[in-house]
């Protein structure tokens, strides 16, 4: 059975916020704020990877608030 992870992003200006659920609803770990620049995007990567190793997840849905394009920078 594929373990999934769910990615919520509630974007704003300037950062993003993040939440990881896995399938049965439960918060994996403790959400994080991320700067909408080089610095935040690596770390995202970073978050993903190491989220992916710790609760043995093959695959993460990323679910993003549509904000006026602020968005487009997170996907």
């Amino acid at each position: 059975m594929t373990q999934t992870g769910y990615l919520g992003i509630d974007v704003s200006k300037g950062y993003a916020d993040f939440v990881l659920l896995n399938s049965a609803k439960e918060i994996l770990g403790n959400g994080y704020k991320l700067y909408d620049n080089r610095k935040g995007h690596t770390s995202l990567f970073k978050q993903l990877r190491a989220a992916r190793l710790e609760y043995g997840l093959q695959e993460i849905i990323c679910g993003v608030e549509s904000t006026g394009g602020y968005e487009n920078n997170w996907y």
